[in-house]
């Protein structure tokens, strides 16, 4: 009886923070099945948008600040923001000589002003994401940034057995795999059309696709 109290008094569901700070250590593994496609997006940045120097980008739901390294070959003024203090901390010691501001700070409710971002970039952040916290988000993405978004997300499912294995512990590890499997079965051009942008693919490639989407 004792053992069955103690099993009811444990939450059911960690918080997002919590299970990101767990997670932190081993997330180089993501961000190494990530990394090329995520350059090669953001190379292809300049050939849509007008970049230069003074242009201001912020990537939310950042990790360990992989993206937001790329984009600082673009920019000196770059923002990271994830929920997870252990990753802001990992993606601090990444980018120690790098000019990019990390903040620890919630996605659904960004402590920034409207159209404060020239740019405003999120990558496998969303698919994770219960339905509602997703549109949080998305809508403080439209809110935050003055003309343009990138999007970086899963659009199906690894057909390599191991890279599907990979990806199916990530996400279970991430609380969220039910709503990964939810979001790859989606149009996401279509939802994010729905939500005030539209959306152009930049970059297919497998099971990723990378989306610039103009504000409207």
């Amino acid at each position: 009886m004792k053992e069955e109290r103690g099993r009811k008094a444990r939450p059911v569901r960690k918080s997002a923070a919590d299970i990101f700070d767990k997670a932190a250590p081993f997330y180089f593994i993501i961000d190494l099945l990530s990394a090329s496609f995520i350059r090669e997006a953001v190379r292809r940045l300049p050939e849509h948008l007008d970049i230069t120097r003074d242009t201001k980008m912020i990537e939310v739901c950042c990790g360990t600040g992989l993206l937001s390294r790329y984009l600082s070959g673009l920019s000196d003024h770059v923002v990271g923001v994830d929920i997870s203090p252990k990753m802001i901390a990992k993606a601090k010691r990444g980018a120690k000589t790098l000019p990019i501001d990390f903040k620890v700070m919630d996605a659904s409710a960004l402590d920034f002003p409207d159209c404060s971002f020239n740019l405003v970039a999120i990558s496998r952040g969303l698919h994770a994401m219960p339905g509602d916290l997703r549109d949080k988000v998305v809508a403080e993405v439209h809110r935050v940034t003055k003309s343009h978004a990138l999007f970086i997300e899963p659009i199906d499912r690894p057909k390599n057995r191991i890279f599907r294995a990979v990806y199916n512990v990530a996400e279970r590890l991430e609380g969220g795999f039910e709503n990964y499997l939810e979001f790859v079965g989606m149009n996401f051009c279509e939802y994010l059309k729905h939500r005030g942008f539209l959306p152009e693919p930049i970059l297919k490639k497998d099971t990723a696709a990378a989306y610039l989407c103009r504000k409207i």
